[in-house]
């Protein structure tokens, strides 16, 4: 089924549900920066990047993959929920930060990790 609107491309999966807008593509680093966030459930981020691209990400496999003293807390869908952006990086109160060309990576190829 074609996207409601056609100036969208949408790919789903059930880990990603990933919606590009059609602008040009670009290499520069600026353009990776996250400029908003929203926590959609479980460990579930809705992501949107300065170019425009936006992306739903599940870091469920992430963190429960990851061991550590800093990944630990995320496993808990409340405390992954208090993540915020600080100069357009994913950071939690602990400290554990994702930088953005990592989460671009992600989004491009359509799951985390």
């Amino acid at each position: 089924m074609p996207p409601s609107n056609p100036s969208q491309d949408v790919l789903a999966r059930s880990d990603l549900i990933l919606c590009i807008s059609k602008f040009p593509n670009s290499t520069m680093l600026e353009d990776h920066e996250v400029t908003s966030l929203s926590s959609n459930g479980d460990h579930r981020l809705c992501l949107r990047f300065r170019d425009g691209l936006v992306a739903e990400l599940d870091f469920t496999d992430c963190v429960t993959e990851e061991h550590g003293p800093q990944t630990e807390p995320l496993r808990d869908a409340t405390y992954f929920s208090q993540v915020w952006l600080d100069d357009g990086v994913l950071t939690w109160p602990n400290g554990y930060d994702i930088a953005p060309e990592t989460l671009r990576f992600w989004a491009e190829r359509g799951y985390c990790g």
